[in-house]
Order: C-alpha cells, then structure tokens, then sequence
C-alpha cells in the first residue's frame, strides 16, 4: 500500500528530525536512565527520562506542523503545543513520575513507558523498524550513511539543516 501525504516536505522533514534526533539525543538520554536505574540513581535517571519525554513530544510534534527546534530546551519553543490532549496526559503522567522514582520494579516499568513512547513517536514520523545505535560499534557507521542520505535529501527540498549549521560546517585549520 502506498501511503500520500499532503505535505511532503513537513513529512520529510519530521521523518529525519526524528531519526537524527533520536540517534543523537535520546538514544544517550535512555543509556542514562539505564545506567542511572541500574545503580539506584533514582534522580539522575527521572532527570534523564524527562528529557526523553520532552524531546519526544517535541518530535511528535514537528510531524503535525510543528517547527524543528534543536538543541533540545530551546527557550521559544512549546514541545506540548502539537499534541492531543491523550498525549499530552500520557508525557505529565510520565514527568510526574519521573521524580517519584524509588524502587527498581517501578523505575523499570517507568523505563519501558519510555521506550514505548520512543518507539510509538519514531514510527509517526515515518521510520520503520529500529534506528541503529549511535553509541555501538557498528552503529556508528549505519547512522553516518543514514544521516549522509538524509542530507542530500533535505537539501534538495530547500528544507531546515537536519543538524545545527556549527555541527556540520568545517573550521578552517588554525594558522
């Protein structure tokens, strides 16, 4: 089946905002949250995790009409603004729980919402099955390729930079 869209430049642009953000961002953000539950950490990771949350809604949204705002906590920008009122009970239920973390059965079950989240806003956006990881071996090379493709995309649409202009301009060599 053929799925259309009726802006496929909105759609271009949420689907590698979303894969570059996700490989960026929230993929270490949910390394920490699991490093952070693993040592008892209970603040570090609600700090963490709340970061996932607000990126994702931010994410969700860019797909419905939103503007892509990066680096994460851009003062001008409202990650709740695009949601509907389910999603948006969903993201405070898992905030508030993020500081109320206490106990490893709890903080696992908080970690798989997250990941269920993640997942359910990758795939809005349009990307099928799983990003690679940025922080893996391989998966180094799997989102450089990933990212180069995107890049060619994005700039033959005339579409926003998927990464900030600092990250992927060359600094001449000091004389």
């Amino acid at each position: 089946m053929i799925e259309t869209f009726d802006d496929i430049r909105r759609r271009t642009a949420a689907t590698t905002q979303t894969a570059a953000r996700i490989m960026v961002t929230v993929q270490a953000l949910l390394q920490d949250v699991d490093g952070a539950i693993d040592a008892g950490q209970w603040e570090v990771a609600g700090h963490a995790g709340r970061a996932v949350v607000l990126e994702c809604c931010a994410l969700r949204g860019t797909g419905r009409g939103g503007e892509p705002s990066w680096p994460v906590g851009g003062v001008a920008f409202d990650p709740f603004a695009r949601l509907d009122p389910a999603e948006r009970a969903e993201a405070a239920d898992l905030l508030d729980r993020a500081g109320r973390l206490g106990d490893a059965a709890g903080a696992a079950a908080w970690r798989d919402r997250l990941a269920a989240l993640v997942d359910g806003v990758t795939a809005g956006n349009g990307i099928a099955g799983d990003l690679p990881e940025l922080r893996s071996p391989a998966g180094m090379f799997a989102a450089l390729r990933l990212a180069r493709d995107g890049f060619d995309v994005v700039a033959a649409m005339h579409l926003a930079p998927v990464f900030p202009e600092s990250w992927t301009t060359a600094v001449p060599p000091a004389s």
